[in-house]
Formats: C-alpha cells, sequence, structure tokens
C-alpha cells in the first residue's frame, strides 16, 4: 500500500505530471489497505488541488476517522473551507491543528492568512510572524510574502521592500510566493514575467485558489497568450475564474 500511495504522490506532484495514474494508483493504495490513513489524506490533498472539495473532505474524514489526532489533516481541511470562504469553520479546524502540534510553521501561516483575510490584522501579523521564525525555507518564503502584505496594510513600505530583498537573497525559489510580494508590492509586470517562466508544481499552484491569494487574479489577463506558462498555472488560474 505504502508503494503505491509513494508512485501517486511522484505521479501527481512531480513532472511529468499524470493525473489519472495517480489517482488510480492511490486508490488502489487504499483498496489494498484501507485502513491507511496516510493514503487517505494523500488521496484527499490530491482531490483538494483539483478542486473537488466534497470528495476531498470526505477523504479527509475517513483519513481522521482512522487517526482523529492527524493535525495535519485538519489543516487540510482548514484549507478547503478557507478557500470556500467558510471563514469560522476554517479557524475551528486551523486552532485545532495548531494546538495539536504547535510547533509547525505552516498551521499559523494558514491562520495568519485567514485573519488577514477575516480583517484581524493584529493577530494575522503576530500569526505571520510565528510562522516566520518557526518555518523550513519553503514554507519562509510564503511566510515572508504574507508578511509583506500585512507591512503594506501598516504603510511600512521600507519594511516590506527588506523583506522581498530577503526573499529575493535566498537560495530558495518559491514563484507563486514571490510572485505575490511582487504583487503587494505594485510590481505586476514582475509577478507576470516571474509566473510566466514557470514550472510551477502542483504542490504551488494548487495554493492559488484560497483567498490570500486573490490579488493573483488580477494578472490572469495580463498572462493571457504567453506560451511559456506552466500548464499547472493555466489550470489553476480557469479553475479559480
Amino acid at each position: 500500500s505504502d508503494a503505491w500511495l509513494a508512485l501517486a504522490a511522484v505521479q501527481f506532484w512531480f513532472l511529468p505530471i499524470d493525473v489519472d495514474a495517480a489517482l488510480a494508483a492511490m486508490r488502489h493504495a487504499i483498496t489494498l489497505d484501507p485502513r491507511n490513513a496516510e493514503a487517505q489524506h494523500a488521496l484527499g490533498v490530491m482531490l483538494q488541488s483539483l478542486q473537488e472539495d466534497s470528495a476531498a473532505i470526505a477523504a479527509f474524514q475517513r483519513a481522521l476517522a482512522l487517526e482523529p489526532t492527524r493535525g495535519v489533516t485538519l489543516l487540510d481541511m482548514a484549507e478547503v473551507r478557507y478557500t470556500q470562504r467558510r471563514f469560522a469553520e476554517a479557524r475551528l479546524l486551523v486552532d485545532s491543528a495548531i494546538v495539536l502540534d504547535p510547533l509547525q510553521s505552516r498551521p499559523f501561516w494558514l491562520r495568519g492568512a485567514l485573519r488577514q483575510t477575516m480583517g484581524d490584522i493584529a493577530g494575522g501579523r503576530t500569526d505571520a510572524e510565528t510562522a516566520l521564525r518557526q518555518s523550513a525555507p519553503k514554507v519562509r518564503m510564503y511566510a515572508l510574502a504574507l508578511v509583506i502584505g500585512f507591512d503594506l496594510l501598516a504603510h511600512d513600505t521600507a519594511g516590506a521592500r527588506a523583506r522581498l530583498a530577503e526573499m529575493e537573497a535566498s537560495p530558495v525559489r518559491v514563484a507563486v510566493a514571490h510572485a505575490l510580494a511582487l504583487a503587494h508590492l505594485g510590481l505586476l509586470d514582475s509577478a507576470t514575467a516571474l509566473l510566466a517562466r514557470g514550472p510551477i508544481l502542483p504542490i504551488d499552484w494548487s495554493l492559488l485558489p484560497m483567498p490570500v491569494f486573490d490579488l493573483l487574479r488580477s494578472l490572469r489577463t495580463r498572462l493571457r497568450g504567453e506560451s511559456t506558462i506552466s500548464r499547472g498555472f493555466c489550470r489553476s488560474m480557469a479553475l479559480i475564474a
């Protein structure tokens, strides 16, 4: 079961992508071991990235029935509810994920984004800065983009530009996070060029439907006709239109 799960993950999240083969492999993993909570969760994440929200929630609920203290599953359910703009439910889920694992950065990033959307600027900034302190390099790029948004809400352009400089000096490149930071600062041509270069893997473009990335929607008309945009980004832009 775990070998089929691993095969599905490679087929789904890394180029060249084969969505149908990945879903078939993941479902085979579950057939071999219906009590494999990680496989149930991973199927939910795949379905979430394909905007099949109801099926994703069902898969997450199956994973939680097997392992009720799976904080990562609660977190991914929170992402679905946040995308659906069911903010109160998303907040309960992400709070529970933080209680279960307060040392992870991604739950704080998500709660910071959620609070920003809901207008809780002070609380959201605190969460974003916690995510920044606790994050691994890739999550740090998303946390920096989120903090830049809070800097600009506080009219701290100098602080935002300093965060952007830190992002651009990092050896870790995350196009979606970098593009969001540029868009926050009004550098839409640079953000467009960055996204157009690609490739952008599904693990990144699947985040785009969340409200914290609404600013990137303004780039859709700028990107139209660009032949070099990654297939994944084009798909995601179509899905969130």
